[in-house]
């Protein structure tokens, strides 16, 4: 019997916990299946959240497993980095399951006929439509819009413009800005502070007070922390896509909470992936796996916070990491659903992968023909001081 190997390709960085999250799961499944999964055996790598890294990262598990791919892979978690990988890993019929990339290309079987993902892609099928219905339950047809120069934010920002000026009477967006990101992909700070002081704040007939913010988490808190240092429209209303709105993960180190609501700034709302009663059994095992695996060995992320071995919410968390764990299951359950001897044959894995149905810490867990999770669940979040 052959070993199957999985991989874990995403952002260790930002997407703190990912690495133990994976441990955790492909430990679940073995313990409660030893005589399948026996030979299932996994790698987490960094690819970052940018396209090159996460083809490199890819090209350095292959390389070093003889020139053989692996069978299958769980990311990535931004976008574009998870188109790049789509690409190259499907030029090899490698099945990619994706916790939280939504941009709405990657739904296109002809360009990505290998990648699945664990949520609905951002247009009216998904969260680009809950956005709309939410602003349109509270009254609002003036918004204004910042986002960040990647391709999550490029999509959602087309998706969002298209349905609001179908569903909303009388809609507005009076402003619109890109703030840049530098050649590693960081935050442009002098774009950020452009964004911010060409708000047109003192011009009634130009200004909205309710502004979207489309970014991902490690951009999108220190947009908001820079928001607050600068005194920016007091009385702005941040409504917030899932790619930060649902964590409180630290990022650097500080809890991202206290970087919105200061003074008289009245928080967010936003979007985030609904919390199944589900996932809170899985919360309690993984508290207990990493108390006992941590007394034997430190996680190979060297940027884990390593004093906290518990957690009480899944808020601590990044958006999505309830969904890598339904992720590497679904993906697992899939590849061995397959007899041996076709477990590298992609085709036949995907058929699998798209008809499977289970329960999983996001509750039901099932795909669309194209690969997108099916009926999507969210919960809307408010956050204040």
């Amino acid at each position: 019997m052959s070993d199957v190997t999985i991989a874990g390709i995403f952002d260790l960085s930002s997407f703190s916990w990912g690495e133990d999250l994976f441990n955790f799961t492909v430990k679940k499944l073995k313990d409660t299946n030893p005589a399948v999964y026996r030979d299932l055996n996994h790698v987490v790598v960094d690819g970052a959240c940018d396209q090159t890294t996460a083809v490199r990262a890819y090209w350095d598990l292959r390389t070093k497993n003889d020139e053989v791919p692996v069978h299958g892979i769980v990311g990535a978690r931004c976008s574009g980095a998870s188109v790049s990988l789509a690409r190259i890993a499907g030029l090899e019929e490698v099945n990619i399951v994706s916790p939280s990339s939504t941009s709405s290309i990657l739904s296109d079987v002809q360009q990505f006929p290998f990648f699945s993902r664990l949520v609905a892609p951002d247009d009216s099928r998904g969260e680009v439509g809950a956005l709309v219905e939410i602003l349109k339950w509270f009254g609002w047809s003036r918004v204004s819009i910042l986002s960040t120069d990647t391709l999550y934010a490029k999509d959602y920002v087309s998706e969002f413009r298209k349905l609001w000026a179908e569903e909303v009477v009388n809609s507005d967006i009076p402003y619109s800005n890109v703030i840049r990101l530098d050649t590693n992909g960081d935050l442009d700070l002098d774009s950020v502070d452009i964004a911010l002081r060409e708000v047109p704040t003192d011009d009634p007939a130009n200004n909205s007070r309710i502004i979207i913010l489309i970014a991902q988490n490690q951009h999108a808190y220190p947009i908001l922390q820079r928001a607050d240092q600068i005194g920016f429209q007091p009385d702005t209303v941040w409504v917030g896509t899932s790619s930060w709105a649902g964590g409180r993960a630290s990022i650097n180190g500080v809890d991202p909470s206290l970087w919105v609501g200061q003074n008289e700034h009245p928080g967010y709302i936003g979007l985030g992936p609904i919390n199944h009663p589900n996932a809170d059994a899985y919360l309690q095992e993984f508290n207990s796996y990493r108390e006992k695996a941590h007394t034997v060995y430190p996680t190979a992320n060297p940027t884990s916070d390593m004093s906290d071995l518990s957690f009480e919410n899944w808020d601590q968390f990044p958006p999505f990491a309830a969904e890598m764990i339904d992720s590497i299951t679904a993906l697992v359950r899939a590849i061995y659903s397959v007899p041996e001897e076709n477990r590298r044959n992609g085709t036949l894995v995907r058929d699998q992968l798209r008809k499977h149905t289970f329960d999983g810490a996001t509750g039901k867990v099932r795909f669309t023909s194209v690969g997108d999770r099916q009926d999507p669940q969210y919960s809307i979040l408010h956050r204040r001081r």
